[in-house]
């Protein structure tokens, strides 16, 4: 008995010194303790009991117990699993898994190592910015077929839940790549995608892609079918309503929330408007998958709602499309709807007054603007960004864009991976491996005027400086 207690002492000095270290802490709620089972932080006898007592149907076990009493790592647990406990304190070098911390997510093993580094080291970064630095996950153009290792809602999730963040910015693109023959088979792509966010469903703030709701394969026509806005609705902002606190647009395509406590507004808003209009044959008339528009409404819903923040509030904006971006339509050119939104924001982040005209391309697609932003209460800091599958940061109209690269492996025209450096989405994506899943945990520091990318899998940490 006296070498047993001595055992079971020493394993609470190696969890306490784990903590003293900041590798985890030994009372970290989001994660395992494998072989503390009656999760007291300590690793004795009583876990091997308790383990006995559950295959004997005599207790039930919790799902977190469970993970814990998984020992082997069979996904099962069964009486080896008290013998396994046993011979740990008797020996304390046979069983490699007892006495780690683990993912409750049941994430593959190539990623706690990294995941336990990453988070100390986004912790250390928050710690050492001060007190108005907060922080938030940035994962866009997931494209679920193509996505190598579909966990990053689950790795999102264990970074949110070990570094205090509130949410995650879905940034569109969460379906397919590929363009489908049917609207069926496009439903059938959103719920597989779901399966990927279900573990940040009620902190995932997302928003439309080009691709979410475009199908149709008629070559040379490709995607020329759009879903209604009424079936976006059901696959995405549905969803996002039930988050407490969102504030939509009267047209439900834009929305806002607040993070009351770090006084940061997120305004997410919706680069590819639909009207609905339609040709004979059911075609989209303005296809949203290549006519990028937010429209007059949601500029309106922008300009004299969202930015109407409490005083001293940081701005976040979020589009699937790049507003630095420039394509041939109503988005791009000189005076087109991007170069509105940038000058719009500037205007606001200037206090002063905003009037703007700009003729569209199509019929019902002019947009005129007046907003007095003269008693502004806010700073919009920058905005956020997917579909262009690489990392960037343009300053354009002093509003800074930052993007974030394709959680999917990146692919060419021919649907082959990027395989030369020359290639400028280039990052070797191998799934088994944490490249299979890229994506960004961004911290802000308002005070010092950087954005802090830390990056998750593939591709390289960011500090970028904002005006």
């Amino acid at each position: 008995m006296k070498i047993k207690s001595l055992l079971s002492l020493t394993v609470m000095i190696v969890a306490a010194a784990f903590a003293a270290l900041n590798m985890v802490p030994a009372d970290a709620k989001n994660r395992v303790f494998i072989g503390d089972v009656d999760e007291n932080s300590i690793i004795n006898i009583e876990d091997a009991t308790l383990i006995q007592k559950y295959c004997s149907e005599m207790v039930d076990l919790s799902p977190d117990q469970l993970a814990a009493a998984n020992v082997i790592g069979d996904s099962q647990v069964f009486v080896s699993c008290a013998t396994a406990v046993q011979q740990y304190l008797a020996d304390n070098y046979l069983f490699p898994n007892i006495g780690k911390y683990k993912s409750k997510y049941n994430l593959p093993d190539y990623w706690e190592d990294y995941l336990e580094q990453k988070i100390s080291q986004i912790n250390e970064l928050k710690q050492s910015l001060g007190n108005d630095a907060f922080s938030f996950v940035s994962i866009t153009d997931i494209h679920e077929s193509q996505n190598l290792g579909k966990n990053s809602g689950k790795i999102a999730k264990e970074i949110m839940d070990n570094c205090d963040i509130k949410y995650t910015l879905i940034l569109g693109d969460v379906v397919t790549r590929g363009c489908l023959n049917s609207s069926e088979e496009m439903e059938e792509s959103f719920v597989k995608a779901e399966d990927i966010l279900a573990p940040i469903r009620d902190k995932a703030l997302q928003i439309k892609g080009n691709h979410d709701g475009a199908w149709g394969y008629d070559p040379p026509n490709t995607y020329q079918y759009q879903f209604s806005n009424e079936l976006i609705y059901k696959y995405i902002y549905s969803n996002v309503k039930k988050i407490n606190g969102t504030h939509f647009s009267p047209e439900n395509e834009a929305y806002y929330i607040d993070d009351t406590e770090n006084k940061v507004r997120y305004i997410m808003l919706n680069s590819h408007h639909n009207d609905e209009l339609k040709s004979s044959d059911g075609s989209a008339v303005h296809n949203p998958f290549r006519v990028f528009r937010f429209g007059q409404k949601q500029i309106d819903w922008l300009a004299l709602t969202a930015l109407d923040v409490p005083e001293g509030y940081s701005i976040i904006v979020a589009s699937h499309v790049p507003i630095y971006v420039a394509y041939l339509n109503s988005w791009g050119g000189e005076n087109g709807e991007n170069v509105l939104v940038r000058k719009l924001l500037n205007a606001y982040n200037k206090k002063t007054h905003f009037n703007y005209s700009f003729d569209g391309e199509f019929e019902n697609d002019n947009v005129n603007i007046d907003a007095d932003f003269s008693n502004a209460k806010g700073k919009v800091l920058a905005t956020f960004s997917g579909h262009i599958h690489y990392d960037s940061a343009i300053s354009c109209n002093g509003i800074m864009t930052i993007t974030t690269r394709c959680d999917a492996r990146e692919e060419n025209r021919d649907g082959n991976q990027y395989t030369t450096k020359d290639d400028y989405l280039y990052n070797e994506r191998v799934k088994g491996t944490v490249t299979e899943q890229s994506f960004d945990v961004i911290t802000v520091s308002p005070s010092q005027n950087k954005v802090y990318c830390t990056k998750i899998g593939a591709g390289e940490d960011r500090v970028i400086s904002i005006n």
